[in-house]
């Protein structure tokens, strides 16, 4: 017994004096692995709700393949892409028909986890834009879902790249680099 709690000293001691951060990274990535696959997993689809005089019905596959439209303002309570969570009004029109495109949107975050934008184009949107940036971008290009609005406003996407990150995740490979850490808490 003494033994056994001998070594436990030593390597408490070891992992507070900082020998082996190596260690020290594994045992973050153990700690928080499924705090991580939760947060992976709620990733994976977005929706929001709102109100106000706004119509709309579209559905798209990927942003550069959509159909539908819509037009009007409206407050929304957003659970979003990249982890963006909170309240935002939009207000514009957009029309969608296959790849050809008219949109003009803005978005005022009024929480501080919300992305603003303005979106003001004709044709085909381009996924190298800064609005689609894969990482901390306000929109997901690669977004399968639709919106469906008549006075109440609602939205529901599924991310394919996040479904490929909860996967990779599984294996300890994180490819959106948005897993907790240790030094994030």
């Amino acid at each position: 017994m003494k033994k056994i709690m001998f070594i436990l000293v030593c390597v408490m001691m070891l992992g507070t004096a900082g020998f082996d951060a190596k260690a020290d990274d594994v045992m973050s990535k153990m700690a928080l692995y499924f705090p991580n696959r939760i947060m992976d997993a709620l990733d994976v689809f977005t929706v929001s709700v709102g109100i106000g005089p706004v119509a709309r019905a579209e559905l798209h596959a990927t942003r550069g393949f959509a159909f539908g439209g819509g037009v009007g303002a409206d407050v929304l309570m957003v659970k979003g892409c990249n982890r963006q969570y909170g309240v935002c009004r939009e207000t514009g029109y957009d029309i969608s028909f296959a790849m050809f495109n008219r949109v003009r949107l803005d978005r005022d975050g009024q929480s501080r986890l919300v992305l603003p934008f303005t979106i003001d184009e004709d044709g085909f949107p381009l996924p190298s834009q800064r609005l689609y940036e894969p990482y901390n971008g306000a929109r997901d290009y690669w977004a399968l879902g639709g919106s469906l609005s008549l006075g109440i406003a609602t939205s529901v996407a599924i991310h394919p790249i996040e479904i490929a990150d909860f996967i990779t995740g599984i294996f300890f490979i994180d490819l959106k680099d948005d897993d907790l850490t240790g030094e994030d808490l």
